[in-house]
């Protein structure tokens, strides 16, 4: 009876108060503002979400105009600004929460939580932030699964940060 009650608080301990929670199959997916982060003259917006509820999110700048040459003043969809995160994400009814997943040894915190609300549409599903704060206001569902790429380029920054990291040296 002890040992079995050991092994079980062993195991619950294994279990992180981060974890992920298993997406709903009408949430899970890649959702744009459009077709890609470099799609017309405005920022954009793209959210990759695996079914275990982890995944990334990649934002653009509106699209720079030329500052030199013959094209001066002339915007270039192709010269954007990048960022993004990787997040776990939870429901809470219609709303996705994403809680970004920051670097420890990059001098992170923890980041504020994304929420993004749930909508059906005539046009289909949505996914929008209260006061449109991603670039490109609503988000449209593309694809029910997320490219192999880029769940293997997720898995593999979350395993990045499980690594055990070395102990700071305290030699000079």
């Amino acid at each position: 009876m002890k040992r079995a009650l050991i092994v079980a608080l062993a195991l619950a301990s294994m279990v992180s108060a981060d974890a992920a929670e298993q997406m709903p199959t009408h949430i899970a997916g890649v959702w744009s503002t459009a077709e890609s982060l470099y799609a017309g003259t405005t920022g954009q917006t793209e959210l990759y979400l695996l079914r275990d509820g982890t995944g990334a999110i990649g934002v653009s700048s509106p699209a720079k105009a030329a500052t030199d040459g013959p094209d001066k003043g002339k915007l270039k969809p192709h010269v954007r600004v990048i960022g993004g995160f990787a997040f776990r994400a939870r429901m809470e009814g219609e709303v996705l929460v994403l809680q970004p997943i920051v670097d420890p040894g990059e001098g992170g915190g923890r980041a504020s939580p994304l929420r993004l609300t749930y909508w059906q549409t005539a046009d289909g599903p949505i996914l929008s932030s209260p006061g449109n704060a991603i670039p490109g206001e609503a988000m449209k569902r593309r694809s029910d699964t997320v490219p192999e790429q880029i769940a293997q380029m997720i898995a593999g920054y979350l395993a990045k940060l499980s690594a055990p990291r070395p102990a700071p040296s305290i030699r000079p």
